[in-house]
């Protein structure tokens, strides 16, 4: 994907990251964050389901 707009936000803080020879820390940390959290909320919501999943796995019927 060349267009900026289109880029998914884990490879925007990564060209924060790699752009500058002097990093913004902040700007990079606040980015990261934002990229984490929604990240962490979905697995928090659906842990059950995977535990459940790869308990299942090793089970033989």
């Amino acid at each position: 994907i060349n267009d900026d707009q289109k880029k998914l936000a884990q490879q925007g803080v990564k060209m924060l990251f790699a752009s500058s020879s002097e990093r913004d820390w902040g700007i990079i940390m606040a980015g990261t964050i934002m990229v984490v959290i929604p990240t962490l909320i979905v697995f928090l919501l659906a842990q059950k389901f995977f535990v459940k999943g790869i308990a299942t796995q090793g089970i033989k019927e």
